[in-house]
């Protein structure tokens, strides 16, 4: 595992390896964004059966607070991922298994009225383009609020990803009497939350749907006659990885780092909830799962969860990222998540920051070291739009929101102007960030030339060689 690929991920990352999940959560739990709105949860009543008392606040919080984007409006906002390098990172039957997956399903949405025939999905992936959907802890979701428009912003821009990070992290905040188990259900078209107590389970399917098990009967009894397999088809279609704290399986590829007890548990629950177990949970049951090494993320979920702030849980992963160990790789992608520069290689978010959409096409359009500073100059210096001048913002989210500490437009003007055969260093001292080059240093803070800082004065230094690209 590494840290650069928990940093900012997109959405054919995440469906490459859904473990990458485990670290978004943990990076929710350590905000204090989150234990605040957590606090505004009060305890259900009355809740349904199977509910825990919180469930429903936590759901709340998430419809009222976070603004969910269609594909158009991700587009519109974020760009669009080219599928053929897509294919060249991930090899080709991912991408083609997701996009078969995520077309026949909106077809299918489409027909059933409820997905938008305006909406440019099918004619981008015809095009060998997709929404760049895009993957974050809940301070860059907040960050990203304003570009959602609109004279009322949200706490956040969300996908289906999104809110089922922050309604797992949102759970973990609270006590977890009435919970005895939960897991996401990932398909390419979407992310869910199941969970269950004892016989009775529900379902957190996004945004203002949250449903007990006789509400999901009920309503596949309107649409589909009864027919479990048509309301497996119509909600999960192309279910193929299950992840839980303990770790996640891969249905197409009979592999997991859950134990063989925990899928069975998994299994019973959602075919209890459902009605019938989903085909592809059952095929993969029924071929024999292997089971390999336990996820590293489990032992921290279970110490997380004894945590009652966001300083703890911080406390907590730090002091883990700094042993030895599967648990110190772990916590390094949680703290690489959370964009705090202190981990172990900070290069890794120059790897990251190379991926983004706008800062590939403002890169197309520099030329030279005035180039990169005039697009610098554009963006306002001020107080990290994350909280903290020692946690990192993308060049991409800088590029959208127009503002940014020394660090952030130093990483900006670093992904700029490197290539292949210059390779660059950006230091980060206690007062300023500098780019450097092989005969020239600048400085963020004023964008003009400066002289190389002694190394004792470095606190952070950035550094990944590029690899050259391969011809088509």
């Amino acid at each position: 595992m590494t840290a650069e690929r928990a940093i900012n991920p997109n959405i054919f990352d995440v469906y490459a390896d859904s473990s990458i999940v485990l670290p978004i959560v943990l990076a929710n739990l350590m905000s204090d964004l989150l234990w605040r709105l957590s606090a505004a949860i009060t305890p259900d009543p009355d809740p349904s059966p199977g509910f825990p008392p919180f469930l429903r606040g936590a759901q709340h919080i998430i419809d009222r607070h976070f603004t969910h984007l269609s594909p158009g409006k991700v587009a519109e906002i974020n760009g669009t991922l080219d599928l053929e390098t897509e294919r060249a990172l991930h090899g080709d039957d991912v991408i083609t298994r997701a996009t078969e997956v995520i077309v026949r399903n909106v077809r299918w949405r489409i027909d059933q009225g409820l997905f938008s025939g305006d909406d440019p999905l099918l004619d981008l992936i015809a095009g060998g383009h997709f929404p760049a959907y895009a993957y974050a802890n809940i301070d860059v979701l907040h960050a990203c609020r304003r570009l959602a428009g609109g004279s009322s912003r949200p706490e956040g821009i969300t996908s289906c990803l999104d809110e089922t990070a922050l309604l797992a992290a949102l759970l973990m905040t609270k006590p977890t009497e009435g919970i005895d188990g939960i897991c996401i259900l990932a398909t390419p078209t979407h992310y869910s939350v199941l969970g269950w107590q004892g016989l009775d389970g529900w379902w957190f399917y996004g945004k203002h749907e949250l449903l007990d098990q006789a509400a999901y009967r009920a309503r596949v009894e309107e649409r589909f006659g009864g027919d479990p397999d048509l309301g497996i088809h119509d909600r999960i279609d192309g279910l193929d990885r299950i992840i839980s704290r303990r770790g996640t399986l891969d249905l197409a590829a009979r592999r997991s780092s859950i134990p063989h007890d925990e899928i069975a548990r998994v299994a019973e629950a959602v075919g209890r909830f459902m009605g019938a177990i989903p085909p592809a949970l059952q095929q993969a049951i029924d071929d024999g799962i292997e089971v390999h090494e336990p996820s590293a993320f489990d032992s921290l979920f279970a110490q997380c969860l004894e945590c009652d702030s966001a300083e703890k849980v911080r406390h907590h992963i730090r002091a883990v990222a700094q042993a030895n160990g599967p648990a110190s790789s772990a916590a390094q992608e949680v703290l690489a998540c959370y964009r705090l520069l202190d981990i172990a290689d900070p290069g890794a978010y120059v790897a990251a920051a190379r991926r983004g959409t706008a800062t590939a096409a403002a890169r197309s359009e520099v030329r030279g070291v005035a180039d990169a500073l005039s697009i610098a100059r554009g963006i306002s210096l001020g107080p990290s739009v994350l909280g903290d001048r020692d946690r990192i913002a993308m060049p991409d989210e800088t590029l959208h929101l127009r503002t940014g500490t020394d660090r952030d437009r130093a990483l900006l003007i670093h992904v700029l102007l490197e290539t292949p055969q210059s390779p660059l260093q950006t230091l980060m001292l206690d007062d300023d960030s500098i780019v450097m080059g092989d005969d020239w240093c600048i400085s963020a803070t004023t964008l003009e030339q400066v002289e190389a800082p002694a190394s004792h004065l470095v606190r952070h230094r950035l550094s990944r060689p590029m690899r050259p690209q391969a011809p088509r």
